[in-house]
């Protein structure tokens, strides 16, 4: 339950696993999505904007889920 999880996670050592889990995912996912884009869009301008949209949402979304964590383990 989520009694039992917040408290798993308020462990030190857990939350340093789940924060580098979150790195880890984060990074493959806008590793894939990069891949994606470079194949398949063609326009230069276009790919370079839409990359560089890609690494700011990738990094937000794990810079939240960060906070989230660190939010619970303190």
């Amino acid at each position: 339950g989520f009694v039992e999880f917040t408290s798993w996670l308020a462990e030190p050592l857990n939350a340093i696993l789940m924060i580098l889990a979150v790195i880890s995912t984060f990074y493959h996912a806008l590793l894939g999505a990069q891949v994606v884009t470079e194949d398949y869009i063609h326009h230069e301008g276009f790919k370079m904007v839409k990359l560089i949209g890609q690494k700011l949402f990738f990094f937000g979304l794990a810079i939240a889920c960060i906070f989230s964590v660190l939010k619970i383990a303190l």
